[in-house]
């Protein structure tokens, strides 16, 4: 894709987005105790740039899924969350 082509190009228009509600995401204990083991995996096997990146990776996730929580099915464990 050239330069000129990249500019034009966006998923959503901004305005949109940025009018919505962001919904808070919520994690059950094993996503959070499988987020602590890669964090620790790559910090042991990795540099801290890895890190950062897969900081940065799960807090994208979580704006998109606050933004746009129909992309996900709801919850069958937690019947108080899930699609709105």
């Amino acid at each position: 894709m050239r330069t000129a082509e990249r500019k034009r190009f966006k998923l959503f228009p901004l305005n949109v987005v940025m009018s919505k509600k962001r919904l808070t995401v919520v994690y059950s204990a094993q996503a959070m105790e499988n987020a602590r083991e890669i964090v620790n995996y790559l910090q042991n096997k990795f540099s801290d740039r890895e890190v950062d990146k897969f900081r940065r990776i799960l807090s994208d996730f979580e704006r998109i899924i606050g933004l746009f929580p129909s992309l996900y099915p709801q919850s069958t464990k937690l019947m108080s969350v899930g699609q709105y």
